[in-house]
């Protein structure tokens, strides 16, 4: 029986949160903390990532999805963030290379991002966008 190995690759995802911070929080403590629990990946071999964020290589599947929702959801739950919403949630591209991965001069917001069966869905570090907003009344 001959056996077809595929190579599985990653499918880029381009995400923009806004969130509000907490009383007493600063944007340079929280937002490592929403990258950390993001996932993010930095271009760095697979062995030196950060296993435990949503988008982990770990915590992945080929052709699985994910919602612009639970992106808010998980970046809510950070310490030190008071509310989040996600502005922009798309697909990018498969290229080897997420450096040279262009992000998309207008901005969409889809309510869920999936890819085929020979894809996981990964978030590189640059191509996660984080505005801290002022919350309203302060």
């Amino acid at each position: 029986h001959a056996i077809d190995v595929v190579l599985g690759k990653r499918m880029y995802a381009a995400v923009s949160v806004e969130y509000a911070l907490k009383p007493t929080y600063r944007t340079d403590r929280v937002e490592p903390a929403i990258r950390r629990t993001l996932g993010v990946n930095y271009g760095k071999v697979t062995r030196e990532e950060d296993p435990s964020g949503l988008f982990s290589l770990r915590r992945r599947h080929f052709g699985g999805r994910e919602y612009a929702s639970t992106i808010e959801g998980t970046v809510q739950n950070v310490e030190g963030v008071l509310w989040a919403r996600t502005v922009a949630f798309t697909s990018l591209s498969d290229l080897d290379d997420p450096e040279a991965i262009a992000l998309p001069t207008t901005t969409a917001l889809y309510p869920f991002v999936s890819c085929d069966g020979g894809h996981i869905l990964s978030l590189y570090d640059k191509h996660l966008l984080l505005s801290a907003v002022k919350e309203e009344g302060s």
